[in-house]
């Protein structure tokens, strides 16, 4: 498992390496997210081959779950 409550800005070059870190049905958690940038950071996780499972909104604050799915990572 990974959680991580960092801005967007870094997430951008992290999220692409969190597969390669992760087990097969592994997990992320990020949080902190502004509700306005969410679309952009699910959309990293979509290119890295992650699949959000869970978004948990709490006014303006977003926090995604992400999973890797099973198989080998590109």
């Amino acid at each position: 498992m990974v959680l991580a409550n960092i801005l967007p800005d870094v997430l951008e070059r992290l999220v692409p390496e969190v597969p390669h870190v992760l087990a097969e049905r592994g997990k992320l958690i990020l949080s902190g997210i502004l509700l306005a940038k969410e679309p952009r950071v699910r959309q990293w996780l979509t290119d890295a081959g992650l699949v959000v499972t869970t978004t948990i909104t709490d006014g303006k604050w977003v926090a995604l779950l992400a999973t890797r799915p099973d198989g080998e990572v590109a």
